[in-house]
């Protein structure tokens, strides 16, 4: 793991123990790292150089290696349909498999009307290299329907994990993947080592197939999931890795969903805690199997902590070690760098020889300076024995479970996942086979947290032993296969494709969520049973992953559906327009809040309402019902035509004309109304039914009436007058009328006696 060398991720293997209760086989899968090209990408140079990480000793990484369905309850969505989805399979999202790469021939990965997969990145051959990069093979749909891409998957692992994560059912295969309804995007990269045996990835193609996967989710204008089923125990824990600041920065900027294995190394006496005390000296014991060329061990403690190290080979030759730079030892190259995190600093050491000397290798820690004693400590190699690498027992230090989810694992913003078992027992070429553990149970492999910044970890689990998906027919063939088809694998490789697919489930019936706001789905519709307890755990995080993560609300709509044809909305996202009153289902998630709404056409003449104006549902309603109302225009006119006054009224409702014109302070004799056909109503009162322009109708007014009424009052003036010409003259004559005088009964009668 020299500096500029890209760092390799080891399939972490499925550690898969299977016996034939007949024979007593026992075969194990375990990956280990491969030799490594020194070669590196620009790419990845500039991201180390802006994550502030020039002096980094580059990292390897190991792959980590039905029932499983049915236990997290994706058959619980089989008939789960609605206006919004027609099935919740995951269509519409792309999953990314930067792996091994992928048999695209099996059925598990063919359509009736073509492939599942969108297309293929093989970094190991050359020929046809995909823009932006300058290497590899890029196949396109037509190639993989061809079937003439290159690509091939000699490995398996790929074909595993793809299959469990998106493949479906085609032909005489019947295994459904989680999100069968999802596509494929699938990047081979690494190369084998251990003559062949083992088959190891390397940073630079790793991080080169993530941006590639990122690339095409943008074109196609699809939410992206990557799967990483692959891990390394070399690294601070605490989410500070170059790789996980990728991860981190691509998931903020760029919205991708990554889900990660746990890791395989509970159960591997790799990783130690200790406590350190100023002046007295500490030392890690560790065996190195034959077959080896290289270790690495990582060492966590506090930043302030100053120590001096040394390290004592089998045969007892002692060499001190820098804290940063390299020597030669005796033919061993050694290796060290120290990277601060925050309050934590990690000291990694790489120890190379062509073989490392079998045996017991010592480290002795002494420190010289301590803030805090704390200290943790993984040890990691590239073996091709079937052994393996394992810190001895001693009372200076304590072999944990704890802290052994392995990186890119304890990033800040990914899904990290762990394994319990599904499936003991199985039959295949007329034999029952099994492997240990208990049903339900957690695998005694899955790595445990919490980070060493004091995160929790994993966040979910799922099934990971046993498990039965595609295999790739260019891989071997198991004897404890039950079909050429189908591989049996076992591992966090496996959980992590599980908790994939029903990401891609989520992105499918809410595409604008966050990454966090999946995970939150994901973590809090988590099942907990008599195994995973009642409270979150660094064995079981959340608990069980659980894919019955929708349901189906009724929404009904009543009123003037036809004329009005609204448009049902989802979270302000149109879903469907309706044309008749029905009742509709829509496909939501559990435990998140939907805003269901309609939106409603409004022209001059006529415009909609509902009530109420929206529904906020959580999980727990079953109906949401909507009331439509139309409220037609009115004009009122006079009978010379002029604009009265405009009136809204509510369909069916009876508009009274007169409380219309008093309302605007008029006072008309109304006998009725023309409506806009020309027919005439007599009243004062219109049912609406549409929109519609009426002309008033007035009472006709008497010709006489106004002549008499003057007259009249000519009439009064004059007898008035008359009276009070009278009565002055009395009082200029000093007689005072009689109190029984009376006015004269006519004008003419008045004139005669005056005279």
């Amino acid at each position: 793991m020299s500096a500029g060398r890209a760092a390799t991720f080891l399939i972490f293997a499925l550690l898969l123990t299977i016996s034939s209760v007949h024979g007593g086989v026992v075969e194990e899968l375990v990956q280990r790292p491969p030799a490594e090209k020194s070669d590196s990408s620009s790419m990845v140079g500039e991201m180390f150089a802006e994550l502030g990480f020039d002096g980094y000793i580059q990292r390897r990484y190991y792959p980590l290696l039905d029932v499983s369905l049915v236990d997290i309850g994706v058959d619980r969505l089989l008939n789960v349909s609605g206006l919004n989805a027609a099935a919740v399979d995951g269509r519409g999202v792309l999953i990314a498999v930067v792996d091994t790469g992928v048999d695209y021939r099996h059925p598990a990965f063919r359509t009736a009307n073509g492939t599942r997969i969108v297309a293929i990145w093989d970094q190991t051959v050359e020929g046809k290299p995909p823009q932006g990069f300058g290497y590899g093979y890029e196949c396109d749909r037509q190639e993989i329907l061809s079937g003439t891409c290159p690509q091939r998957d000699t490995v398996g692992h790929g074909t595993v994990v793809a299959s469990i994560a998106a493949g479906g059912v085609y032909g005489e295969w019947v295994l459904r993947g989680v999100a069968s309804g999802a596509e494929l995007v699938v990047v081979k990269t690494g190369g084998p080592a251990c003559g062949g045996t083992r088959w190891f990835f390397g940073e630079t193609g790793l991080l080169d197939g993530i941006a590639y996967a990122v690339d095409k989710a943008k074109q196609l204008g699809r939410r992206l999931v990557v799967v990483l089923s692959l891990g390394t125990d070399i690294g601070a824990h605490d989410g500070s890795t170059p790789l996980e600041k990728a991860l981190d920065k691509w998931a903020e900027e760029d919205g991708v969903v990554f889900v990660v294995a746990a890791g395989n190394s509970a159960n591997d006496s790799r990783h130690v805690e200790a406590t350190l005390t100023q002046g007295i000296q500490l030392t890690l014991r560790m065996t190195i199997p034959e077959q080896t060329t290289e270790a690495a061990l990582s060492l966590v403690t506090h930043s302030g902590n100053v120590m001096e190290l040394a390290l004592t080979s089998p045969s007892l030759n002692r060499v001190e070690l820098p804290l940063n730079g390299s020597k030669t030892f005796r033919e061993i190259t050694l290796e060290t760098s120290t990277q601060r995190t925050g309050p934590l600093q990690e000291i990694a050491i790489s120890i190379k020889a062509n073989p490392l000397e079998t045996g017991v290798w010592r480290l002795s820690i002494t420190p010289r300076q301590v803030f805090d004693g704390k200290m943790h400590a993984w040890l990691e190699s590239d073996t091709c024995s079937q052994e393996s690498e394992a810190f001895l027992p001693s009372e200076d230090y304590d072999i944990t479970s704890s802290f052994t989810v392995t990186i890119p694992g304890t990033a800040k913003k990914v899904l990290t996942v762990g394994a319990y078992n599904t499936r003991r027992t199985w039959t295949a070429g007329g034999q029952t086979w099994s492997v240990g553990g208990t049903v339900g149970d957690i695998e005694f492999y899955s790595g445990r947290g919490p980070t060493t910044d004091g995160r929790t970890k994993p966040d979910i689990t799922a099934p990971g032993g046993v498990v039965f998906a595609a295999r790739s027919r260019d891989a071997s063939r198991q004897a404890f296969s039950p079909s050429e088809d189908t591989a049996v694998s076992r591992g966090t490789s496996m959980a992590a494709p599980h908790a994939a697919g029903v990401a891609a489930l989520i992105l499918q019936l809410a595409p604008t969520l966050s990454p966090e706001e999946v995970f939150e789905i994901i973590r809090n519709t988590a099942r907990r049973d008599s195994y995973t307890g009642d409270t979150v755990s660094n064995t079981w995080g959340h608990g069980k992953l659980n894919a019955d993560i929708a349901y189906v609300l009724l929404a009904e709509v009543d009123g003037p559906v036809a004329e009005a044809r609204p448009t049902i909305l989802l979270d302000n996202k149109a879903v469907a327009n309706i044309s008749t009153p029905s009742v509709t289902s829509l496909v939501l998630l559990r435990n998140r809040q939907a805003n269901i709404s309609l939106q409603l056409p409004s022209t001059p003449y006529t415009r909609y309402t509902t009530t109420p104006s929206h529904f906020i549902v959580n999980g727990t309603h079953e109906k949401a019902r909507f009331i439509l109302d139309a409220y037609h225009r009115v004009d009122v006119l006079y009978p010379n035509g002029t604009m009265i006054d405009t009136a809204w009224a509510r369909e069916g409702d009876t508009l009274d004309i007169n409380s219309l014109l008093g309302a605007k302070g008029l006072k008309l004799s109304l006998r009725g109304y023309v409506d806009e056909k020309g027919v005439e109503h007599s009243g004062t009162t219109l049912r609406v039914t549409a929109p519609t322009r009426i002309t008033l109708i007035l009472e006709e007014p008497n010709i006489l009436t106004p002549v008499l009424g003057a007259l009249t009052a000519l009439v009064l003036l004059v007898l008035l007058s008359t009276a009070v010409m009278r009565l002055r003259r009395y009082r200029n004559s000093g007689t005072r009328p009689s109190s029984t005088t009376h006015l004269p009964s006519s004008s003419t009668e008045l004139i005669t006696k005056s005279g």
